[in-house]
């Protein structure tokens, strides 16, 4: 089995996402790591912007990672673990699907990244891609569900199911509650990671022993689905105003 992960080279996340993506590469099945460049004076500019909305930590951890990126420890990682890892602007790119075909790879792991898969590299490999999304399918849909639902007092947490073209589609494998009263959106992610990291462990281990995706739940729901988007700045506002520490 050769898995490829596939995550963005800055992100939001305390530490970013390290806590979760160094562990991962120490699988014997994972061969390959690819992060998507989206670093850039933008992202910066965007950070800046969140700090003047009260999102002051959210801010700190994105500019900073920015800045820090985790490349390099990355690389060592990997070389430490005879793991390949490139650089590359898209998954929708003959490079990606290059790589792919040259790796031998079985299986895609999408985590914390925003790009929508085309059907090329969704059907590039054998077992096809899965993702991590950050809210409890089937209901809660689109970009920062978690976010929104600590916000709300209802529980967050994550789903791991498969990719399709349409977004947040797909067979569920996993649905992990996280909390329901965490005001402090930083030290939520930190801990996200941990149970995220033994979710994507166990199922790994599952798909290595059927060689093949296991049975998932259908990804649909009775109730219509909630879909959420990056908060603008009177969401942000409302959201400070419940006590949440952003």
């Amino acid at each position: 089995m050769n898995i490829a992960l596939v995550t963005s080279e800055v992100t939001y996340i305390p530490h970013n996402y390290d806590n979760l993506i160094l562990p991962l590469l120490k699988l014997g099945s994972v061969k390959l790591l690819i992060e998507l460049e989206n670093r850039s004076l933008a992202l910066f500019l965007k950070a800046a912007g969140l700090r003047v909305l009260g999102a002051k930590r959210v801010s700190y951890h994105l500019a900073r990672n920015n800045f820090c990126t985790s490349s390099k420890l990355r690389e060592l990682a990997c070389k430490e673990q005879a793991k390949t890892s490139k650089k590359i602007k898209t998954m929708n790119s003959e490079q990606a699907l290059t790589l792919m075909s040259e790796h031998h790879i079985d299986l895609i792991i999408n985590l914390r990244t925003r790009c929508i898969y085309k059907r090329e590299i969704l059907e590039s490999t054998r077992l096809g891609c899965i993702n991590v999304h950050h809210g409890i399918l089937p209901l809660y849909r689109g970009t920062m569900c978690d976010l929104y639902a600590l916000s709300e007092g209802r529980a967050a947490g994550f789903s791991v199911h498969k990719m399709e073209r349409k977004v947040d589609a797909g067979e569920i494998f996993r649905i992990q509650e996280v909390s329901n009263d965490y005001k402090n959106y930083a030290d939520y992610l930190a801990l996200t990671n941990q149970f995220e990291l033994k979710v994507l462990t166990d199922l790994i281990e599952e798909i290595e022993s059927l060689d093949a995706l296991p049975k998932g739940l259908a990804n649909t729901s009775k109730a219509k689905p909630i879909y959420t988007k990056n908060p603008d700045k009177k969401t942000i506002a409302k959201m400070l105003e419940k006590g949440m520490l952003l």
